[in-house]
């Protein structure tokens, strides 16, 4: 959508549901009022294509981005535009490590944004030695999430490359539900790193639009696999295809220079 020049967006719609691929909430861990597209907006296929032959009004609006709210439980429309406030939340103090064992990879339910499986209530906090699980403090109000959220690691290897994956969701009284992740591998930060140095790597989530009730938490999840979502890296250096063995890796977070940010509307 934000790659259109603008004369086709003027021409087009955007419509974002709660969803799966089904649409309708059926099986999905949270059945959202009046998230179910096809009943909220009826026939809107066939609707589309008789407005642009002039037949009826469109039923969603051009050049506009329709979309669910989540936890507000109402459907929005606006341009969606990138907001320039930000809300910095710090990861915790010390170093956190974990040893990364490609054939023992980390696996976690849904499959978020960028895989299949939709969103999922997560599995326990730190239900693996490879899975460092953090939570931001309790939000003072009610938080409206609008955008990409970002995130920034300081971590070190004593590998020559390693990837490390963030997870992040939302503590609702039924469980932590999965929102969106992000995977990355130092070499795209430092491709002649040296193990033992610190770098910062910087995480980009899929755009998203939810609210944190007052007195609920973020957690964040960060390890280096969620397997079979995302192809295990070797813990070697250079083109995957290429890898033929595979090692142990021992990764570190820097926590008190780690941190997520909130596009804040």
């Amino acid at each position: 959508w934000n790659s259109l020049d603008e004369d086709t967006k003027s021409k087009s719609a955007l419509a974002v549901h709660p969803f799966d691929h089904g649409c309708n909430g059926n099986g999905q861990p949270i059945n959202f009022e009046n998230g179910n597209i096809y009943t909220e907006f009826e026939n809107f296929s066939v609707r589309w294509l008789n407005s642009i032959q002039g037949k009826c009004e469109a039923p969603f609006e051009k050049g506009k981005v329709t979309y669910y709210k989540l936890f507000d439980n109402k459907w929005c429309c606006d341009d969606f535009n990138t907001t320039e406030q930000y809300q910095k939340t710090g990861l915790g103090n010390g170093v956190a490590s974990y040893q990364y064992n490609p054939n023992n990879p980390a696996t976690f339910k849904g499959g978020l944004s960028t895989n299949f499986g939709g969103n999922a209530w997560q599995d326990a906090p730190n239900s693996r030695s490879d899975i460092i699980t953090l939570y931001t403090d309790s939000f003072k109000q009610d938080t409206f999430v609008k955008g990409k959220m970002r995130a920034k690691l300081k971590v070190k290897s004593n590998c020559e490359d390693t990837c490390f994956y963030i997870r992040i969701s939302l503590c609702k009284s039924e469980g932590d539900y999965g929102l969106r992740d992000d995977i990355n591998q130092i070499s795209n930060f430092s491709f002649d790193y040296v193990p033992s140095e610190e770098i910062e790597m910087d995480f980009s989530f899929d755009e998203h639009a939810f609210v944190i009730k007052k007195g609920e938490k973020l957690r964040i999840d960060i390890s280096s696999s969620t397997f079979p979502h995302y192809v295990r890296h070797t813990n070697n250096k250079g083109l995957f295809s290429e890898q033929t063995t595979f090692k142990t890796a021992t990764n570190y977070i820097v926590l008190d220079d780690s941190f997520i940010e909130l596009p804040i509307e």
